[in-house]
């Protein structure tokens, strides 16, 4: 995948090797480097921390690079290199004598600086994530390429398992987390139903044999799932 950077960053374009691929692409919206794909782009604009975040604060480039990122890109992520560091009394921390900050410096807080990324966040709608340095910024650019290359992006879409009191969970422990997938069904209620009906009044609408047949499912886990779904017993109510 080749990635359009600004000519400009040629730290980046050193480290991307022949991945990189210089454009102007990325300055026209706010970005020093651009992830496309077909369906989405997203913009890169990075920062290091503390000096060019606060000096493009103050000279009005960040403020520019935010509005292009939200704008022109499916996802602007403003991406800071290192971390903020602060006196006892809120300042900025430099790393040189605090005597001779300049006033660029002096103006900004912690809270200053919070509310700053606040805004880049609610109000220019961009994201702002931070990495250590160089090196870690290009390991983020390689995780954000396996990212958008994946098409099930199932990492927070996946229900946790069920759990039980000791251990594994036993069956009544399976039924009930089964039971709460359903909408506006809680533990409460979960439990209402289970000893209501003694299980889970839902049957397979299938054989064994035809559960067995589905790929991937494999002996053990068809076991398992045909033992959740039992007959309705006889405590059931007919109408």
């Amino acid at each position: 995948m080749k990635i359009p950077v600004s000519p400009t960053d040629r730290e980046l374009i050193k480290y991307l090797g022949s991945d990189a691929l210089p454009s102007s692409l990325p300055e026209e919206c706010g970005a020093d480097l651009l992830l496309v794909t077909n369906e989405m782009s997203i913009g890169i604009q990075r920062k290091e921390i503390p000096h060019d975040f606060l000096i493009s604060v103050q000279d009005g480039r960040l403020a520019k690079e935010t509005t292009l990122l939200s704008e022109r890109c499916n996802v602007g992520i403003v991406l800071g290199e290192g971390r903020f560091r602060f006196y006892p009394d809120g300042g900025v921390a430099t790393g040189a004598p605090r005597g001779i900050h300049n006033k660029v410096y002096r103006r900004f807080t912690r809270d200053s600086i919070q509310k700053l990324i606040m805004e880049i966040c609610m109000i220019k709608g961009c994201f702002f994530m931070q990495t250590e340095d160089t090196m870690d910024t290009i390991r983020f650019i390689r995780t954000a390429i396996d990212f958008i290359n994946d098409p099930t992006h199932a990492g927070l879409s996946r229900r946790p398992k069920a759990k039980g009191s000791w251990g594994a969970p036993s069956m009544k422990e399976e039924q009930m987390w089964l039971l709460q997938g359903f909408p506006g069904v809680g533990p409460g209620l979960a439990q209402s139903i289970y000893d209501e009906f003694g299980g889970i009044p839902l049957m397979w609408r299938c054989t064994y044999s035809q559960l067995m047949h589905v790929p991937k499912i494999g002996e053990s886990r068809a076991r398992k799932l045909w033992e959740m779904l039992p007959p309705i017993t006889t405590k059931a109510k007919t109408e």
